[in-house]
């Protein structure tokens, strides 16, 4: 079969890493030669549109869920100043995932040049530097109300998700544009969207719990 062998080294100053495809078959495998790489440092700062709220705290996240990528981020809690630096990374596609405390939201994100705050970043090319995450503390909010005719009493979910299908997959671990609200009556309120068209749709509650 083929599989692929990951490594990442920290018992240096740097940290490193590696990955070697490999063929497992009946046989052992021996006299494998593995070349270490210098990890990659994904750097930058927070801005405000508009006056300050708390900072963030700003990690990468692989876009696809593979833990071998190695996510990281700024610390355990938040950057006492507006600038960041990501290290320890390897070569492949990560989301920048800002945390977004209650009374901000995120406008925008942008490295080399363009937007990637529904985007992925790929770090093949090597180290990435000038990121900008723009914050607000004008926080978006979507609200309503939904009547069900067959059970009123019952927890109901509503679910905002991107109209853009692309924004659908390959968006990390925790997607700035998805967004659940459960709750037992008729109205809900979602805060925090980034600037975005959305679908909203209602489902039971036990549905909504697969959002997340």
């Amino acid at each position: 079969d083929d599989v692929s062998l990951a490594m990442r080294r920290s018992d240096v100053v740097e940290p490193e890493w590696a990955e070697l495809p490999i063929d497992v078959g009946a046989h052992d495998v021996t006299g494998l030669r593995i070349t270490m790489r210098p990890s990659i440092t994904v750097s930058g700062e927070v801005a405000w549109d508009g006056p300050p709220g708390r900072l963030p705290s700003v990690r990468l996240e692989p876009a696809t869920g593979d833990p071998r990528l190695f996510p990281t981020r700024t610390g355990p809690g938040i950057p006492a100043t507006q600038k960041f630096s990501l290290t320890g990374l390897r070569a492949g596609e990560y989301v920048i995932r800002p945390s977004v405390a209650r009374g901000t939201t995120v406008v925008r994100i942008v490295a080399n040049g363009q937007d990637v705050t529904t985007r992925t970043i790929d770090t093949s090319s090597g180290d990435i530097s000038g990121v900008v995450v723009t914050m607000t503390t004008k926080t978006t909010t979507i609200s309503g109300s939904v009547r069900d005719v067959t059970e009123p009493a019952r927890p109901t979910s509503v679910v905002a998700f991107p109209v853009e299908k692309r924004q659908w997959s390959r968006y990390g671990f925790t997607p700035l544009t998805f967004q659940v609200a459960t709750f037992l009556g008729q109205t809900y309120t979602l805060t925090g969207l980034p600037p975005r068209e959305y679908f909203v749709v209602a489902v039971d509650a036990a549905s909504g719990r697969a959002w997340k």
